[in-house]
């Protein structure tokens, strides 16, 4: 096996890197590892201090696919919770559907997923900032 990648603020590449040595599939090295990313706050591209959109709200996508069975979960504009990988991978395993997002994945709880715990809070400085940028 091949791991390219690089490991900026603590991506969890380590994580998956060990998880795959131990043995376990890309899938199942992939749910942990992106949570670290989402949860990491020095991280602006994902997660909660991720970018927020034209109206101040961070709001976060995700999907995975299982390869060998073309198996796919995706969300979309999710604000409740903080892993939306996790949601992701349980829409994939769990519901009839592929992809979720806006109103459509409203019947989703945070306590609908173990694994998915509510967010808390959201990037101060960057939503200021899109927040200043949008104003007319």
């Amino acid at each position: 096996m091949i791991l390219v990648a690089g490991d900026f603020h603590d991506s969890g590449t380590m994580t998956a890197w060990n998880l795959l040595r131990e043995g376990k599939s890309a899938l199942e090295a992939l749910e942990p590892a992106v949570r670290l990313v989402e949860a990491n706050p020095e991280e602006l591209t994902v997660g909660q201090g991720g970018y927020p959109n034209a109206l101040g709200e961070v709001e976060l996508d995700a999907g995975v696919m299982d390869g060998r069975t073309r198996a796919s979960g995706a969300v979309g504009a999710l604000k409740e919770f903080a892993h939306p990988v996790s949601v992701a991978y349980q829409v994939m395993t769990r519901l009839p559907h592929v992809l979720l997002v806006g109103e459509g994945r409203g019947a989703l709880r945070p306590n609908w997923c173990r694994t998915c715990r509510a967010a808390h809070g959201r990037h101060a400085r960057e939503v200021a900032r899109v927040a200043q940028a949008v104003r007319i």
